[in-house]
């Protein structure tokens, strides 16, 4: 797969980057096993030209880059459903970040890129909602990555204007990261908040000494906030929300890149990043919990009615 563009504001500060990382962009699904010819993942979604999953609570889960512009005018983003080539739009409602404001590690990295989406409706019937996986982050865990962004091959990366099928890879978490700020609920733990990866292929490997993946993949345009996941007891858990990709470095010179190993973000030898989910469950949880859906508010309204009529007929204390 690959991912969608990055805002302007973005591919701005990459600019500066040096070492590791190139520009950080929203992804794609390059290489990997092709479009999904399955029913299991029609709860993964187009979000305004990214991506996103449906959990099993009915809310959507993103990348915080995709949907913070949103923020104070909810309505203006949509998420599509595709169940069975039916492609069904639902507005969003509200959304929610756990600080995340653009800012970024010293990697480029960004800090906690996630998003939560409550729909103004039900999610259509057909469409799989997903539970959060709750074990430990550990390297060299295969993972599954499914989105809608551009598609192509590791050769020559992503193709332009291939948006919009959505698509299955996988590949093996090579790093495990903290963010670099103290905002949000897991904020500067020292905890993993970002696992990121590599793209082996064409005698290009990033990490040395990792291990590829069957249908190795990368993010490509459109990828930003799809789902990323692993299989346990029998069922996909969600793992990570796609964040960023880039160039890595084949030789540095004077304390910067010189070569590169890729000629664009999502070719072989190039990396990507996703936010590690179970480390915002609590925020994701709590914030959900605190939402009550508009039934509830109509009973508690009925609730005190009925109360204020009780009192009117009651008689008078003596």
């Amino acid at each position: 797969m690959k991912r969608q563009h990055m805002p302007h504001a973005l591919a701005a500060c990459a600019l500066g980057l040096t070492l590791g990382l190139g520009a950080p962009a929203s992804h794609a699904i390059v290489g990997g096993s092709g479009a999904d010819t399955t029913s299991s993942w029609t709860g993964v979604v187009e979000v305004n030209g990214a991506s996103g999953v449906l959990l099993s609570s009915g809310y959507i889960l993103t990348a915080g880059h995709v949907a913070y512009g949103a923020i104070n005018n909810p309505s203006s983003l949509n998420v599509t459903f595709s169940i069975n080539g039916v492609l069904t739009s639902v507005a969003a409602e509200a959304i929610y970040v756990d600080g995340f404001n653009w800012s970024t590690d010293s990697g480029g990295r960004f800090n906690n890129d996630i998003a939560l989406i409550k729909l103004a409706g039900a999610a259509p019937a057909g469409a799989t909602g997903f539970d959060l996986f709750s074990g430990t982050a550990t390297t060299n865990t295969l993972v599954t990555m499914v989105g809608f962004g551009n598609i192509g091959n590791g050769g020559t990366g992503e193709v332009s204007g291939t948006y919009g099928t959505r698509t299955i890879g996988s590949n093996r978490i090579d790093h495990l990261y903290a963010d670099g700020n103290s905002v949000g609920t897991a904020g500067y733990t020292g905890t993993t908040e970002i696992v990121e990866f590599d793209f082996d292929g064409g005698g290009k490997n990033a990490f040395a000494g990792t291990i590829s993946s069957p249908a190795e993949a990368q993010y490509g345009s459109g990828d930003s906030g799809s789902p990323m996941f692993v299989q346990s007891g029998g069922q996909w858990l969600l793992y990570g929300i796609g964040s960023y990709h880039g160039q890595t470095c084949a030789a540095v010179s004077a304390g910067s890149c010189s070569s590169y190993y890729s000629l664009n973000a999502s070719s072989f030898g190039s990396i990507g990043g996703a936010t590690y989910v179970p480390a915002y469950a609590d925020w994701i949880n709590t914030t959900i919990a605190a939402v009550p859906e508009p039934q509830a508010w109509m009973l508690l309204l009925g609730g005190l009615g009925v109360l204020g009529l009780r009192r009117r007929s009651a008689p008078p204390d003596l």
